[in-house]
């Protein structure tokens, strides 16, 4: 298994508008690297805005992801998965570590933020183990009835 940030200065369009799109069950985006380059070449992200953190596999197909926002003293987390075969393996455990090593040394102190659906069990725990709190509850957040919870990492 390997975990690094995504250095390729172009992203694919393709590529970003699934990871936003991507539901949390993440089951069919497993390719090898050289697909995701391949990809819709056609739109690049500012790289100076986004960071992106992948989880490779032993045969080199991406089986987890992080994508951040970075804003001047902190960093959102746009969207986060882990297939979901891979699940409750600790692959998200180590991709939250290995995230904050990096962005560690960037900066001396720093705010990871992020929010999530309110029945999202998996996911709250899994953020309240690597250190994150509850900052509030965001009343109908996602959609009428579906709230979500803001939460905030303190580094």
């Amino acid at each position: 298994m390997k975990i690094y940030r995504y250095s390729l200065k172009k992203i694919p369009r393709s590529i970003l508008a699934e990871l936003i799109m991507m539901d949390d069950q993440f089951e069919y985006a497993r390719w090898d690297i050289d697909t995701w380059h391949s990809l819709g070449m056609d739109f690049y992200l500012n790289q100076d805005k986004y960071d992106l953190f992948l989880i490779e596999n032993w045969y080199g197909f991406v089986i987890g992801y992080a994508f951040f926002r970075k804003d001047p003293e902190s960093y959102h987390l746009m969207k986060m998965a882990i297939v979901s075969k891979d699940q409750s393996k600790g692959l998200g455990t180590k991709l939250f570590e290995y995230v904050k090593n990096y962005y560690k040394g960037k900066h001396e102190t720093y705010n990871i933020t992020l929010e999530v659906k309110e029945d999202n069990v998996k996911g709250i725990g899994l953020y309240k183990k690597t250190g994150f709190e509850e900052l509030q509850k965001l009343e109908n957040y996602y959609a009428e009835n579906i709230h979500g919870i803001k939460m905030i990492l303190k580094v």
